[in-house]
């Protein structure tokens, strides 16, 4: 006689599933572990946007507010907005980068490419003021330019190769 077990209380089909719930807590407990993992490279190892195109960190009193990167065939163009409590950030890319004052040395890309937060008109007026700072290189086909905002607080840096 063909009897129907209860599926309740039927242990076969549960010897069955035991191996399926083991494999699928192993999934979750991979797939936590990576996300964890991914999380700590990105907030302790993996360096910032900021670090990665100037190769130094920034200082503590100062944030990055805005950031681009312009790459086209054989240049390419970073563009960062600062926001800053000191001069910290400013003596730092001065000195690292060897900048100087005065109009002869700023160069800013063309403004084809802007991204909408750069205040193009504006670093034109700070230029003038003379709170701007930069270097080109000709033999390396480089430059390095950084306006001061002083009313907000926001100090606007470019660099780039041709």
């Amino acid at each position: 006689m063909n009897q129907q077990q209860d599926p309740a209380t039927d242990t076969t089909t549960n010897h069955v599933d035991q191996p399926r719930k083991h494999l699928a807590r192993i999934g979750i407990l991979v797939v936590t572990c990576l996300v964890v993992l991914i999380a700590v490279l990105y907030l302790f190892v993996i360096p910032s946007k900021f670090e990665y195109a100037i190769g130094e960190r920034l200082p503590s009193t100062a944030e990055v507010v805005n950031s681009d990167i312009d790459i086209a065939p054989f240049d390419q163009i970073h563009r960062f907005a600062i926001s800053f409590t000191d001069d910290q950030t400013r003596d730092l890319l001065v000195k690292k980068w060897r900048l100087q004052t005065g109009s002869s040395d700023i160069m800013s890309s063309s403004n084809m490419n802007d991204p909408s937060w750069w205040p193009r008109t504006q670093l034109d007026q700070i230029e003038q003021s003379g709170e701007c700072y930069g270097r080109i290189d000709d033999s390396s086909e480089q430059w390095w330019t950084i306006w001061i905002d002083r009313n907000n607080k926001l100090l606007y840096l470019e660099t780039g190769n041709w």
